[in-house]
């Protein structure tokens, strides 16, 4: 996929500008629906977003297999829970190809407000791809 350096670097800086006002937040990342990671940030040099971003692809496939199985219309947002914290996939429409984004949260977090985050950064992403 050819995605213009400018588009990814405002991306990125989105993506900083999101992570530094989530106290609770480990690591986020957006990709492409077929797991090529956009842009992604988090403090943690161990992270290796482009696995998270072929794994966030693998699930996403995955949802929308069991939602048409069980006649659902499509999956808002996957959510994945263990004692150590939260992960949330949803997907967003941004560049002009169906994408997944990810955050990790930790146990700590609430979880009304991280989704309640995410949605407003979702949406703030879809304006930038109109602009």
């Amino acid at each position: 996929m050819n995605i213009p350096p400018e588009k990814i670097s405002r991306l990125t800086e989105a993506f900083r500008r999101f992570t530094s006002e989530q106290t609770d937040l480990r690591a986020s990342m957006l990709a492409t629906i077929d797991g090529f990671e956009i842009a992604s940030y988090c403090p943690d040099p161990s992270f290796r977003s482009q696995n998270l971003a072929a794994m966030a692809s693998s699930l996403a496939a995955i949802s929308r297999a069991i939602t048409k199985e069980v006649a659902f219309d499509g999956c808002d947002r996957m959510l994945l829970e263990s004692s150590s914290g939260r992960i949330v996939f949803q997907p967003v429409q941004a560049l002009g190809v169906p994408c997944t984004i990810c955050i990790a949260v930790s146990a700590a977090s609430l979880l009304g407000r991280t989704l309640w985050a995410l949605d407003a950064f979702v949406n703030q992403l879809k304006q930038m791809q109109d602009s």
